[in-house]
């Protein structure tokens, strides 16, 4: 493992064939040199992230055990003022966000805040990801930016960025920004933002979406013919608002922050407009009955999830919370997925037993 993790690709092109294949290998031997031997491999994985060039992302090297790495931060942005590669760029910028301590972020925003809005979405992203994650109210405005850019200068990473940055970081600024872009012109923008308040979103998020799915049902109620797909025929002007629908009927059919029962999600079903909402909300009803927990393991770059009913990817936090909704003697099934159970899953299973029995609900194995 330590010879095939320290084999020396230098390739100034990381995505060239030879050197993609290279560092396939010697990135997954320097993570299996980390899980025999942790002490021994650690040296080798702090040179590889003060490296001038880093050929492995946080994917490989965010493994230490470490929160932060405060000795690292001044090498890593010493080494990102001398690259315009923008892959290296991200992996210097995601490093420091998992390393990192904030104490950058006024360096950061002077030399590289102008570029957002124009830079290449994954480094915009673990730009904007490390300065969320110290200083939210700074980052504010440059996720606005990073929003607001529009013409043919813009880099568009406007359509991605709530789903790009709450897949690493969620909170009250972005939920914020994404609720007012519930109603941005460009309905790409709108459909992420709804797509991460139904992902990430907080109980305070229900309530615009209802609003601007009532808004939308109304604008096409009649008019259904319009959002139907007919190859050559369909007018790019609806082809956004097609994908509104469905997405606001799915982030609250199936929202992970807050909980729709039976009526609730017959009243969604009821505004339906369109067969693509209906068949979103029907699939929502078909599994709001199902009692079975499962339990899906994490790994170095998310926590364990669950998913139940017509919900998935849930933290334990949100599955307690929707699991409180039921009445006491509802009984849940846990079901055995593999022939032996982890101990990842074996304390999952004791924890939200535990916490439910409180309610006197009963989680138990199939």
């Amino acid at each position: 493992m330590r010879r095939l993790a320290t084999a020396n690709s230098e390739s100034p092109r990381l995505r060239e064939k030879h050197a993609y294949e290279s560092l396939q290998v010697s990135g997954a031997a320097l993570r299996r040199w980390y899980e025999l031997d942790s002490e021994g491999a650690r040296s080798a994985v702090i040179s590889e992230i003060v490296r001038a060039r880093p050929r492995y992302g946080v994917e490989v090297l965010g493994m230490l055990r470490d929160a932060s790495l405060p000795e690292v931060e001044s090498v890593l942005v010493e080494n990102l003022a001398r690259t315009e590669d923008f892959e290296i760029e991200n992996n210097i910028l995601a490093l420091l966000e998992r390393y990192g301590t904030g104490a950058a972020i006024p360096e950061l925003v002077s030399s590289r805040g102008e570029l957002v809005g124009r830079w290449a979405c994954a480094p915009q992203t673990s730009f904007l990801a490390y300065i969320l994650k110290f200083d939210p109210q700074a980052a504010r405005p440059l996720i606005e930016r990073a929003i607001e850019a529009r013409g043919e200068e813009s880099n568009a990473c406007r359509h991605s960025v709530f789903m790009d940055l709450g897949s690493r970081h969620s909170g009250s600024i972005i939920e914020e920004l994404a609720i007012k872009a519930l109603n941005d012109p460009d309905l790409e923008v709108a459909t992420n933002a709804v797509t991460y308040l139904g992902r990430h979103g907080s109980e305070t998020a229900e309530l615009p979406l209802w609003t601007r799915y009532i808004a939308w049902s109304r604008k096409w109620l009649g008019h259904e013919r319009e959002l139907r797909f007919e190859f050559g025929a369909r007018e790019e002007a609806n082809l956004w608002e097609a994908n509104l629908g469905p997405a606001l009927a799915t982030a609250l059919a199936r929202g992970n922050g807050w909980f729709a029962d039976q009526a609730r999600l017959r009243s969604i079903l009821d505004l339906a407009v369109g067969k693509d909402v209906h068949s979103v909300v029907e699939s929502a009803l078909k599994s709001a009955s199902d009692r079975s927990i499962q339990f899906f393991r994490g790994s170095s770059d998310r926590p364990a999830w669950f998913a139940f009913g017509q919900y998935d990817q849930l933290t334990l936090e949100q599955l307690r919370r929707k699991l409180a909704h039921f009445p006491p003697g509802t009984r849940f099934t846990w079901p055995a997925a593999r022939p032996s159970v982890s101990p990842e899953e074996e304390k999952a299973f004791r924890d939200v037993s535990d916490a439910t029995a409180r309610a006197y609900i009963q989680v138990v194995r199939d």
